[in-house]
């Protein structure tokens, strides 16, 4: 008996399926195969054939894998079949987007208080890519003034993956600045000074600096400026601080008094029956 009859091989149909319906790898089917003479044949694959998609980039899966199978019978006789996957994509990645928050200056130096995005993709492949328009979109919160950093920051989040689908999400964090600024160094009570013939005296209780949480100090002033010409007998001198939101700083006060030929420099929290001199007619 002579055998030269192929094998009957029947491939499984072509088919189209996405990544999450085939995680780890491509969704082919079993081949099946018999014989006039043998039966049943196994069938055996080649190494499969990848043709990747246009568009996506090097490490992505998507695209065209096709699977030849042979069936041999006991005489050598073989016949062949092939299937083909189209694996797509065509769902975005997962985009997590950190929640809005709420911050103050002293809780983000330099105004950067953005957590970053992440991303996943379920075709796997290249890591997604995650961009953000530069700089972040601002509004100034109202009653602040130009140049301070108090307001509401928005960033834009882009995702993308390796066959170019997109997601997007926006974060956004509010700066707040409720902190008044502070005045450092004010004169220490019973401080003396020489001669009243100028203000010069008044500046011997050393430089005063204005901090703020946030880095915009709007006005720092002292007042008032006193001339002496004999008639005053005494003076307030006024440190004050406000910030470019309207805060105001606790001010800081000397209390200026003369006495014959010196100035006794007291603060303000000293009670009129303890300061030496007299003050403006009426008292302070």
């Amino acid at each position: 008996m002579v055998d030269t009859k192929v094998p009957a091989l029947s491939a499984p149909a072509g088919a189209e399926t996405r990544c999450d319906d085939c995680p780890g790898g491509c969704c082919f089917g079993t081949a099946t195969a018999t014989d006039a003479c043998d039966g049943d044949v196994d069938p055996t694959s080649e190494e499969d054939v990848f043709d990747r998609r246009d568009g996506c980039s090097e490490g992505s899966p998507v695209g065209t894998y096709t699977r030849t199978w042979t069936a041999t019978d006991a005489c050598g006789n073989t016949a062949t079949g092939a299937q083909t996957v189209n694996v797509v994509d065509d769902t975005p990645p997962t985009l997590t987007v950190p929640p809005a928050a709420e911050k103050t200056c002293a809780e983000c130096p330099g105004v950067n208080c953005f957590e970053t995005a992440t991303a996943t993709d379920s075709c796997g492949g290249p890591p997604v890519s995650l961009t953000m328009p530069v700089p972040d979109v601002f509004d100034r919160r109202d009653g602040c003034s130009e140049g301070s950093p108090v307001g509401i920051y928005t960033r834009d989040w882009t995702a993308t993956d390796a066959c170019g689908n997109t997601a997007k999400g926006s974060q956004t964090v509010t700066l707040v600045d409720n902190t008044p600024p502070m005045i450092v160094g004010c004169p220490a009570r019973g401080v003396s000074v020489d001669l009243c013939g100028d203000v010069a005296p008044l500046t011997k209780a050393g430089p005063l600096t204005m901090t703020d949480d946030c880095p915009l100090v709007i006005s720092a002033e002292v007042v008032p400026r006193c001339c002496w010409d004999g008639t005053v007998k005494g003076a307030v001198r006024t440190w004050a601080a406000t910030d470019a939101c309207g805060n105001e700083a606790i001010a800081c006060t000397q209390n200026v008094l003369i006495s014959t030929d010196e100035c006794v420099i007291v603060e303000h929290e000293v009670a009129p029956e303890a300061r030496s001199g007299a003050g403006p007619e009426g008292g302070w």
